[in-house]
């Protein structure tokens, strides 16, 4: 049912270069369709989408769930936070709306457990400054009425708590059980954590393996390498404790 899915969506819905290439202009990017006919329904995406790039990366789709994150990233480094909805043709918020959502952690989370690269670690500390300077209060953190003017509201949606919170402590604690354990878990739609039984335990691949050749490396080539976009997917080990590791080379 997914890979049927899936398919149709990559046929109506995504749009862009479909090699990654450094000299494209057309950055990957998944579009509201029109159901009955395929055609574009308008030129917008909400910040809900974000999640999408940690789905891609569980079904194993490593190069579309970097790209499509990237395009989410740099919209939050545009803005500070995620507008609500984002003209992706005018590059305009059309709701400028932030009610502190977790969608763009939650991807985060999920690409740092698939690839290690500390780049995410570093996206993860953009967002986790911007909240601060941006959402802080002295009773909490409030939603933020406009990424625009940075205005504030008198409320704070639960699931920052739940979710935003949780991705992004998560992602920089490294020794948590969740982490160390995170075979024998399943996170739902809205952050809570289920434990599967052992028949799911087993993973499909080898997610330790750093000697195999047989399977390129991918980085998204619509954003310069130079500023830390390369982003290797077969290699899942940068740490500082094996000196001997080096930086493959992107191969698609």
């Amino acid at each position: 049912m997914w890979n049927e899915a899936y398919n149709h969506i990559k046929v109506h819905q995504r749009m862009g270069d479909v090699f990654f290439r450094v000299d494209s202009n057309s950055h990957p990017l998944f579009i509201n369709a029109n159901m009955l006919s395929g055609t574009t329904a308008n030129h917008w995406v909400d910040s809900l989408a974000a999640a999408f790039p940690a789905v891609q990366i569980l079904a194993g789709d490593a190069p579309d769930a970097i790209c499509l994150h990237n395009f989410y990233v740099n919209v939050w480094a545009l803005f500070g936070a995620l507008p609500e909805r984002f003209n992706w043709h005018a590059e305009q918020a059309v709701i400028s709306l932030y009610p502190l959502r977790p969608e763009l952690a939650e991807s985060t989370y999920f690409l740092y457990r698939a690839t290690r690269n500390p780049f995410y670690l570093h996206v993860g500390k953009m967002m986790v400054e911007s909240l601060n300077e941006m959402a802080r209060t002295k009773c909490g953190f409030a939603t933020v009425h406009s990424v625009l003017d940075k205005s504030l509201e008198d409320r704070m949606e639960s699931f920052f708590l739940s979710e935003t919170l949780k991705y992004l402590y998560l992602l920089f604690d490294e020794d948590n059980r969740v982490n160390k354990h995170e075979e024998r878990l399943l996170f739902t739609t809205e952050g809570h954590i289920l434990p599967l039984s052992s028949q799911y335990q087993t993973p499909l691949w080898d997610p330790i393996a750093t000697d195999r050749t047989d399977k390129p490396s991918y980085f998204c080539a619509a954003h310069n390498p130079l500023l830390r976009y390369a982003l290797p997917v077969e290699v899942i080990s940068w740490k500082s404790n094996n000196p001997d590791h080096q930086e493959p080379r992107c191969s698609q």
